[in-house]
């Protein structure tokens, strides 16, 4: 079990991959009327991940830094 989607992201780009799309989705078991993570990924070559949380924020993460 991969518990958040920073864990997630650090297995794929392992992967290299030169595109991916993903969406993820966080349940925690020991509090299930606690809402979890949800959202979407996007990877693309050279380094550029867009995550979108679904309600809440946006990040850019780009080899130069990184934006909300």
């Amino acid at each position: 079990m991969i518990p958040n989607h920073q864990q997630l992201l650090g297995l794929l780009a392992g992967a290299e991959p030169a595109f991916l799309a993903a969406q993820f989705a966080t349940e925690f078991t020991v509090h299930p009327d606690r809402e979890g993570e949800r959202g979407t990924v996007l990877y693309f070559d050279g380094g550029y991940w867009d995550i979108r949380m679904d309600g809440g924020t946006t990040f850019l993460l780009a080899p130069g830094g990184s934006r909300v």
